[in-house]
């Protein structure tokens, strides 16, 4: 007997949200960066977001005692929530104090290097979870 599962149901119950909540929180890298308040404000709703979330979808999912992707995924999406709220805090940090060509660099760095970040590393978590 073959039992499989359908990871359709995993793709758009449990690995989406998190990913939209992410990308859609990446609209903060392109924000003024001496607006902190609605920079932070943004980051925090898209990790409070994320964490209630996560309360709602481990109630549906399957306990176990070993770690899947979707529990790397989710951690993954978390680390880069906060990524996204670090480096908000350091390009205010660094517009206060009007080094205005660091800012722009950091920022320059910051919307190609998260993204890219994220993506590449929700790629290599499936290469070691799932193609493994």
């Amino acid at each position: 007997m073959n039992i499989d599962r359908d990871p359709g149901v995993y793709l758009t119950k449990v690995i989406f949200p998190p990913a939209a909540i992410v990308l859609l929180n990446m609209v903060v890298l392109w924000m003024r960066p001496d607006e902190f308040e609605a920079r932070f404000g943004a980051a925090m709703s898209g990790l409070l977001a994320a964490v209630a979330y996560q309360f709602i979808a481990s109630g549906h999912l399957p306990r176990h005692v070993y770690n899947t992707y979707v529990d790397a995924f989710v951690g993954l999406s978390f680390f880069t929530l906060l990524l996204i709220i670090a480096e908000s805090g350091w390009v205010s940090r660094l517009a206060l104090r009007e080094l205005h060509d660091r800012v722009k660099h950091t920022e320059h760095i910051a919307r190609l290097a998260i993204p890219m970040f994220y993506i590449g590393a929700a790629f290599v978590l499936y290469l070691i979870y799932v193609r493994m």
